[in-house]
């Protein structure tokens, strides 16, 4: 198995039971949006997170692309930008605080993913971003509109739209481990041996999120689609279940 395990909480695993559900009709696209101007204002030795292994695409990318995937499906193809800024960078706390970063990974990517149900998704992710006022991440539908909540967290309510309806409310609890937190991905797994089932924060799930990341951080002007090699079957919502195990 492999993190992130935050989509086996409440607040993403009722936003698929809303997609699961038809509340949205069918989904068609979707889009996802992060960024920071970079953790070397508050981390106090960041130059990790700007070599090859870094940036925002590895570092936050998982999160929203396994909402993505678990939401929608596998994903087929990427096209993609990736650029970096000749912004300079330098530490800017602690006992390294002005020392010079090397930039040796994109700062800046945005990507269209083709899923294999026929919907697209727009990704970015960004450490070149003071300011933002995007949503996170949301799914169009043919009958509606979810506003999915912060995939690094467990318990945040996700909103939805329906066409029927005509106005935002919040998505009330409906699938999910409540209250999770870091850790329910391995205690989840463990049930599963025991259950003999597959359990759901798999390592093929994250070998095909980090297949379509590799992809869109490699990606330069000219390229033509990348074709996905991996697959993945998105797990199935988590019954809403307070966990009666130790963690």
């Amino acid at each position: 198995g492999c993190a992130p395990d935050t989509f086996l909480g409440t607040g993403l695993q009722s936003t698929l039971d809303a997609v699961g559900s038809g509340r949205i009709g069918t989904p068609f696209a979707a889009t996802a949006t992060w960024g920071s101007p970079g953790p070397e204002s508050w981390h106090p030795s960041p130059q990790f997170f700007f070599l090859r292994g870094g940036g925002p695409v590895l570092d936050m990318g998982p999160y929203y692309v396994t909402a993505l995937v678990t939401h929608l499906g596998p994903v087929t193809s990427v096209v993609a930008r990736a650029v970096n800024t000749e912004r300079h960078r330098s530490v800017g706390s602690g006992p390294l605080a002005g020392t010079e970063l090397r930039v040796e990974t994109p700062t800046y990517a945005t990507a269209i993913l083709e899923h294999a149900s026929g919907a697209l998704s727009t990704v970015t992710l960004s450490f070149e971003t003071w300011a933002s006022g995007n949503a996170l991440l949301e799914i169009q539908g043919t009958e509606g509109t979810l506003a999915l909540p912060d995939p690094n967290w467990f318990s945040e309510a996700g909103r939805i739209f329906e066409a029927k309806v005509g106005e935002w409310r919040d998505l009330t609890p409906s699938a999910g481990y409540v209250e999770a937190g870091r850790g329910y991905g391995l205690a989840e797994m463990v049930e599963a041996i025991e259950q003999g089932r597959d359990h759901r924060a798999s390592g093929d799930l994250a070998l095909h999120v980090l297949e379509v990341l590799s992809a869109i951080n490699q990606s330069g002007v000219g390229d033509g689609p990348y074709t996905m090699t991996t697959a993945a079957v998105p797990p199935a919502a988590v019954p809403l279940t307070a966990w009666q195990g130790e963690l």
